[in-house]
């Protein structure tokens, strides 16, 4: 099974495209989303959809970060995660799984000196210390991407030289910064359609729950070789 966070454009395009490799569930709390013309069916829970055994499409009308951690939760198999709703989908996924075991989860604010080292690289980031989030990119926030666009080492659009995909950068940078941390890869799954595989978020989620150190500060980021988002939070038992 695939899931698709969020039935907009990005949803439905996503939705087109992976129906002819597998079972899709999109989820978008919007009932009336662009993609409920696209899918065979709609349902209103979580459970309905499982009982039921076809191969199909089908609209989920609940937020999907919340329907991601109860299928983390469940241990359903999931082939990929397609996040195309306009937050973190695996940091909000994951802060809900937490919750739902009793954890009290904070942003960490200390997040600049992560920027500088991206900043190096020639990678430009917008902060969110509030949120404990970094949004990082290669290519300028004031420029678009050209697609379709096979990320290659140099930028078709900049032409500059990535000297490290983002996903590696963040993975060398985050894991020095925090005893945990993890990073899913995006990954090409269709012209313009990234998603990455939730086993590692699932492991992930399952081992915080599991082997808490009151406090902790934990980091997580999905990106690919170009763009990438991160959230840094704590967390501690109620």
């Amino acid at each position: 099974m695939i899931l698709v966070v969020g039935g907009g454009n990005f949803g439905v395009k996503a939705l087109q495209h992976l129906s002819k490799i597998d079972r899709v569930l999109v989820v978008d709390p919007n009932g009336d989303c662009l993609a409920k013309d696209y899918v065979e069916y709609v349902v209103r829970d979580l459970e309905e959809f499982l009982v039921i055994e076809r191969h199909g499409t089908a609209l989920l009308i609940a937020d999907g970060a919340e329907i991601l951690a109860k299928l983390l939760e469940k241990r359903v198999t999931l082939r990929y995660v397609v996040p195309a709703a306009p937050m973190h989908v695996a940091y909000e996924a994951l802060k809900n799984f937490l919750k739902r075991k009793g954890f009290n989860v904070k942003p960490f604010h200390r997040i600049s000196p992560i920027a500088r080292e991206l900043e190096v690289l020639g990678v430009e980031v917008h902060l969110a210390p509030s949120h404990g989030m970094l949004v990082a990119s290669y290519m300028p926030f004031t420029m678009k991407c050209r697609l379709p666009c096979s990320e290659p080492s140099v930028c078709p659009v900049t032409g500059k030289v990535k000297p490290t995909q983002l996903y590696k950068a963040f993975n060398n940078i985050l894991s020095r910064y925090f005893r945990r941390s993890l990073v899913l890869t995006s990954i090409l799954l269709a012209e313009s359609i990234g998603g990455y595989d939730p086993k590692p978020l699932q492991n992930f989620a399952t081992k915080l729950s599991n082997e808490i150190v009151s406090g902790d500060v934990v980091a997580i980021a999905t990106a690919c070789s170009c763009h990438g988002i991160a959230n840094i939070f704590t967390y501690e038992k109620l």
